[in-house]
């Protein structure tokens, strides 16, 4: 707790000012480590067409296929 008031006092002072990950495991994503999810993804989405809302990439990132 006491690193997130010190993080938000800093960002706020200078927005510029980021807490930066020490373990780097938070530099790649899912969708750039797995092309196949990528390639779901677009295809769901191309699915939808226009009428995309965030809740649909959410509730298809939710289904068994994706979780496997």
């Amino acid at each position: 707790m006491k690193n997130l008031c010190n993080w938000m006092r800093a960002f706020i002072s200078n927005h510029e000012d980021l807490p930066v990950n020490i373990y780097g495991a938070g530099n790649e994503s899912i969708i750039n480590k797995h092309p196949k999810i990528a390639q779901a993804i677009h295809m769901h989405l191309q699915s939808i067409w226009k009428f995309v809302k965030a809740m649909d990439l959410l509730d298809f990132m939710d289904t068994p296929e994706m979780w496997a």
